[in-house]
């Protein structure tokens, strides 16, 4: 009985120490939400195809950038490039998208290290767009169970981007909450702070060499 009895306390002792750690959760993600625009109110703004966007049927843009969002690129503030899929298969890619509020997300060392830390989503990342794959003929590939013997032949495309003021924006009050150690905060900022806008790949580097992120 008292090895029972002092087990159940060690137990508790340890789950004291780790709410006492300041760690946040390692498994907690960050979800990127689709949006028309920073600004209320504003619709596509784009005629779509009869038959649809990429000859999917899908005439909701954000609908079809969450549902067939390939990976997100991004640089490191040095400048070095770096990307992270959705997701190819059952489990990844609807662990890494919410189909229903068009929401995209990242796995949770994006958002925490390994040490606790706040990860390089927040630290470092910066000029975040969301690609899709296509085919010659502009038809969309369903990431869901593509075939990677294919890769080399599918074009990517830029149909979103998280911009840079949001980012900058978001890193700020994340920082701040996690140096108080208000990590309530860290979870709200960590889905809430962070969107994805609809574009294409000229219309955002026009916007970058514009100083316009």
């Amino acid at each position: 009985m008292k090895v029972i009895l002092y087990s159940l306390l060690g137990c508790l002792l340890l789950i004291g120490c780790k709410k006492e750690s300041g760690q946040l959760d390692p498994d907690a993600k960050i979800s990127v939400t689709g949006v028309r625009s920073l600004t209320k109110g504003a619709s596509d703004g784009a005629d779509i195809p009869t038959d649809g966007i990429a000859h999917t049927g899908i005439t909701d843009s954000l609908e079809f950038i969450t549902k067939y969002a390939w990976e997100c690129q991004m640089r490191f503030q040095g400048g070095s490039p770096c990307s992270r899929a959705f997701g190819f298969i059952d489990d990844d890619y609807y662990i890494l998208r919410d189909l229903n509020e068009n929401k995209l997300k990242f796995w949770g060392t994006d958002a925490i290290s390994s040490a606790g830390s706040l990860g390089n989503f927040i630290t470092s990342y910066t000029d975040m767009v969301v690609v899709v794959a296509k085919w010659e003929d502009g038809t969309a590939a369903m990431p869901l169970g593509f075939d990677m013997m294919r890769y080399n032949d599918a074009i990517f495309d830029t149909v979103a981007y998280i911009p840079n003021s949001v980012v900058l924006d978001a890193r700020a009050k994340i920082t701040t909450a996690f140096d108080a150690g208000d990590y309530e905060t860290c979870y709200h900022l960590f889905d809430d702070a962070y969107v994805f806008l609809p574009t294409t790949g000229p219309k955002w580097r026009a916007l970058k060499a514009a100083g316009i992120e």
